[in-house]
C-alpha cells in the first residue's frame, strides 16, 4: 500500500467527516425497487499526498450513472468562475482591503435539500 498507516488514517478520517455530518443513511437493498438499485451512485475514494506531505483522503460521487436519468442543469454544482476570484483579488488588493480565508470542510454537505432526499 503506496501511503501505509497514513493512507489508512486519511481514509478513516475523510469517513468519520461523512459520517459525522449524515452524508450517508444506510438502505436496506432488499428494500430497493429495482429502479432504485439501478439509480443507486458509488462513490469513489482517492488518497494523495499533499504539497505540504500531509496524506489526504476525498470521497467523490461516481456521478455517471446519475447522467443517464437527470438533466445537465440538475447535476452541475455551482462553482465559482477563476476570472471572478483574480478580478475579486485584484479590487482587494488595490483597495487594501483586509481578507479573511476560510475552510469550510465537505462545505457542499452542509445544505439540506429536500428535493434530493430518497423517497421510501
Amino acid at each position: 500500500m503506496k501511503f501505509g498507516e497514513k493512507g489508512k488514517q486519511a481514509a478513516v478520517t475523510e469517513m468519520k467527516q461523512l459520517h459525522d455530518r449524515s452524508c450517508f443513511k444506510p438502505l436496506d437493498l432488499n428494500k430497493l425497487t429495482d429502479k432504485q438499485r439501478r439509480q443507486a451512485m458509488s462513490s469513489l475514494f482517492f488518497i494523495t499526498e499533499k504539497r505540504d506531505g500531509k496524506i489526504k483522503g476525498r470521497t467523490v460521487a461516481d456521478g455517471s450513472k446519475q447522467r443517464l436519468w437527470i438533466n445537465k442543469e440538475e447535476l452541475s454544482s455551482p462553482t465559482v468562475a477563476v476570472e471572478s476570484v483574480v478580478l475579486s483579488a485584484i479590487i482587494d488588493a488595490k483597495e487594501q482591503r483586509e481578507v479573511t480565508v476560510v475552510d469550510i470542510p465537505n462545505a457542499f454537505i452542509h445544505t439540506n435539500n429536500e428535493k434530493l432526499k430518497p423517497h421510501h
